[in-house]
């Protein structure tokens, strides 16, 4: 789901996106020292994605 170029689903491939969204996103949060996970249960019908960020970055 993080990679470049992936879509989560076949019937999104015509909104002319380029599934770059949540790479750029993750690599962002890996800079700042922080996560992007993708949270999501088996019978429901709930996904989410959840950004951590550390209250202040060690140097």
């Amino acid at each position: 789901m993080f990679e470049a170029f992936v879509r989560g689903d076949a019937a999104r491939k015509s909104d002319g996106g380029t599934g770059l969204g949540l790479t750029i996103a993750r690599h962002i949060a890996d800079k700042h020292g922080g996560r992007l996970t993708l949270e999501s249960s088996a019978g429901e019908e709930l996904t989410r994605f959840v950004l951590t960020l550390p209250k202040r970055m060690t140097l």
